[in-house]
């Protein structure tokens, strides 16, 4: 039914919706994710780091007032956003990438080939493991914890 309408400039946020139903909120992420999506209603609590980000969540878990936490873990996406501002290490990887597709493809015992995991890379995901632990570990009974992992290298489409 809405198709081909413009899209709404007015979509309540969900912070806003979460506080209209009697719920509290916090939002823990960079700055500019804060002052763009935190509501009026809900704690904004910007951090510089991912390891900020950890410690403020867990102190906010603590805080039995609040229902609701968002929090960005996002030295990932910083990396991959930084290797795709890098043209040659791109283009570099995006030939891989098709290499290694057209292998795949004309590999008969469908062992195929691996993509080569930078060492910088292991030690990124290695520490969004431990964080998300730790995370984890530290919620209350009956709490829920959703893991978003986004769309996988989205830096390298853009």
């Amino acid at each position: 039914p809405g198709f081909g309408a413009p899209p709404s400039f007015m979509r309540k946020k969900l912070l806003s919706i979460l506080s209209e139903s009697g719920k509290t909120s916090s939002m823990i992420d960079d700055i500019s994710i804060v002052k763009r999506f935190a509501s009026e209603s809900s704690n904004a609590i910007p951090v510089t780091s991912d390891e900020d980000a950890l410690a403020k969540t867990i102190k906010e878990l603590k805080n039995e007032k609040v229902h609701f936490i968002w929090t960005q873990f996002s030295e990932l996406h910083t990396h991959l956003k930084k290797q795709a501002e890098d043209s040659d290490s791109l283009n570099k990887k995006l030939a891989e990438m098709i290499a290694l597709h057209t292998c795949e493809k004309s590999s008969s015992k469908g062992k195929g080939l691996k993509s080569n995991v930078s060492a910088e890379l292991k030690e990124i995901l290695t520490r969004m493991d431990n964080r998300i632990h730790k995370l984890y570990k530290s919620l209350p009974t009956n709490a829920m914890l959703i893991v978003c992992t986004g769309h996988g290298d989205t830096a390298v489409v853009r």
